[in-house]
């Protein structure tokens, strides 16, 4: 099912546009399938690990157990539809994963996955009730939050922003900090998106009002042509791209949010990013459903943590990865670290979240929602037993 636009909705939702959603994603490719009966159950293969493909990117194989198949397929087969705020990127990776790997079927589900354009529809699909589940950042738990609408996260998919603060190589010696921004123009992904929440909490931290620089809205994938064009002199950015700007000596990392230590530096810590997200009224009327999706997502983890980059990306279809698997696995080896391999979000990553939006103005300190009321991970410790 496509997923129409709903105009009112996506007006409430536009200055909380996706974090690092691409400019002009495809529209939802895939019809929706029929119900099919189910089928006998199946183990699902348990391919061994790779070598990672350097020790601080990828967790020994050792280090926790691979993700097992269910022991038997659950009788039913469960129909829902999956948004996601961008179309194969880094941060959706579990989502992505989980279809390739077919833990969706051994759930027995037939999802409907659809990529939209960005982060703000595929949160408006949710909230009108087009979609069981999105993939997104906590922002839009935040903004439905304040409207009085319970969204809620189930599982994590990153713990650590995976956003990169990239700068034209030009201006190497005249940014040397984030405290040289003052003036400058520097690019986000669209203006009140998760990349300019991020760049406000860089720049208070570095002692900045938000009128000292000039946000200018890049997309994603149309970011580093507005570097290299000199629209702007830094810019917020993802992988691939990031990593591809770097490696052709076009620009420099001046902020990684993808590492434990910039984002402790600029965001207090842990730091709950994007994640499954559903609303409350789903979880709890249809409690079976959404523990089989978490189901997969959850052993999507547990790959993932037991698996170096280039395995992963061996897993995935090229209309993830891109014709060129050196590229991708460049960027997801960069991401790496800020993955959740274990689907669990924290108390303090989501505490830091609502502080940063604090900061960055998204909501006033006296409304700001509490931390325990924006995710639930009851499912993921049930996955995990």
């Amino acid at each position: 099912m496509k997923i129409p636009a709903v105009p009112g909705l996506i007006l409430a939702l536009a200055l909380l546009g996706a974090a690092c959603a691409p400019a002009a994603a495809p529209s939802p490719t895939a019809a929706p399938k029929p119900t099919e009966a189910p089928k006998p159950a199946a183990p699902a293969a348990s391919p061994a690990a790779s070598p990672a493909a350097s020790p601080a990117a990828s967790p020994s194989p050792a280090a926790k157990p691979a993700a097992q198949a269910p022991a038997a397929k659950p009788a039913t087969r469960e129909n829902a539809t999956v948004v996601i705020g961008a179309r194969a990127a880094v941060a959706y990776l579990h989502l992505d994963l989980a279809k390739a790997l077919g833990y969706y079927d051994d759930e027995n589900l037939e999802i409907d996955q659809q990529y939209m354009a960005a982060g703000t529809q595929a949160a408006t699909a949710l909230l009108a009730g087009q979609a069981q589940f999105s993939g997104n950042s906590m922002d839009h738990i935040v903004k439905a939050k304040t409207e009085g609408k319970d969204m809620l996260l189930v599982a994590s998919l990153t713990t650590a922003p995976g956003i990169t603060m990239v700068v034209s190589k030009k201006y190497e010696n005249e940014i040397k900090s984030p405290a040289d921004l003052k003036g400058k123009r520097v690019g986000v992904t669209s203006l009140g998106s998760g990349t300019h929440t991020l760049l406000l909490n860089i720049v208070a931290k570095a002692g900045l009002q938000p009128n000292d620089v000039q946000v200018v809205p890049v997309g994603s994938d149309t970011m580093p042509a507005a570097l290299e064009a000199d629209q702007v002199h830094a810019a917020m950015g993802n992988d691939p791209y990031v990593s591809q700007l770097k490696q052709a000596g076009k620009a420099y990392f001046l902020v990684d949010l993808t590492t434990k230590e910039d984002t402790a530096r600029y965001l207090g810590g842990d730091y709950q990013f994007t994640g499954l997200l559903t609303m409350a009224d789903t979880a709890r009327t249809k409690p079976d459903l959404t523990q089989r999706m978490v189901n997969a997502i959850s052993r999507a983890c547990q790959f993932i943590a037991t698996n170096s980059p280039r395995e992963v990306a061996s897993r995935l279809p090229k209309d993830v990865t891109g014709s060129d698997l050196d590229v991708y696995v460049l960027g997801l080896e960069h991401n790496y670290p800020a993955l959740s391999k274990d689907c669990t979000a924290s108390d303090a990553g989501v505490d830091n979240f609502v502080k940063s939006q604090v900061v960055a103005g998204i909501v006033t300190q006296d409304k700001a929602p509490k931390a325990a009321e924006l995710f639930d991970m009851s499912f993921v410790q049930k996955a995990r037993r």
